[in-house]
């Protein structure tokens, strides 16, 4: 769900109404990190369309997406749907809540690891059957070095690529940071995604290259 709402609004002609439908249904299921992924996307999408270019646009649309945040948070606040999903992330809810869940094992795994272990990595063989987010499998798998090594590939894809590829890739990694997307598939998928960006910004400037050439 979260690719479609990206590539909506990360086009070169965004849909608007698409995105906003998909934003509804994300808020829909009351989830708290989604709807923090839902605005930051947008906030996103805001700061860096081409239509709203110039300092003075930026100033004006980061005045209005602050206001509007508000005005909808205070709508919103009126919602039970929205308040339950508000405190099963900073509240609790049954004495839990997702931050807790997602950084439970935190303690008692991550950061017990020293020495070569913290460094490289115990690898997969050592995992224990428990849920960790992205990060602390990386590091518990990879260590340091290998969760460097992973964010350093992420941070060149986000660097070389634009607009939807960019903002998947951001939005990705930071998504590992509360979620767990490190199965294979789920990689490729992201990665394979990502990596398109590098063709749609190398493509036109061969061909510009080539004509120009012939010119």
């Amino acid at each position: 769900m979260i690719v479609g709402f990206i590539s909506f609004l990360f086009q070169d002609k965004p849909r608007y109404s698409k995105a906003a439908f998909v934003s509804l249904a994300i808020l829909g299921t009351t989830s708290g990190m989604g709807i923090a992924l839902v605005a930051a996307v947008w906030a996103w999408h805001l700061l860096t369309c081409k239509r709203y270019a110039g300092f003075s646009r930026k100033i004006m649309m980061i005045f209005g997406a602050v206001f509007v945040g508000v005005f909808m948070f205070f709508i919103l606040s009126q919602l039970s749907f929205f308040n339950l999903a508000i405190q099963r992330v900073f509240g609790s809810v049954d004495g839990y809540n997702a931050i807790w869940g997602r950084t439970l094992y935190w303690d008692m795994y991550i950061t017990s690891l020293t020495g070569s272990d913290l460094i490289f990595g115990l690898g997969y063989t050592a995992l224990p059957d428990i849920y960790f987010t992205g990060l602390m499998r990386f590091i518990y798998c990879y260590g340091i070095v290998g969760t460097a090594l992973f964010y350093l590939s992420t941070f060149s894809i986000f660097l070389f690529t634009r607009g939807f590829s960019r903002c998947l890739i951001f939005v990705f990694s930071g998504i590992l940071l509360i979620a767990n997307l490190t199965g294979f598939i789920t990689m490729i998928f992201y990665f394979c995604l990502a990596f398109a960006g590098f063709i749609t910004n190398s493509v036109p400037n061969k061909f510009t290259t080539a004509q120009s050439d012939i010119e």
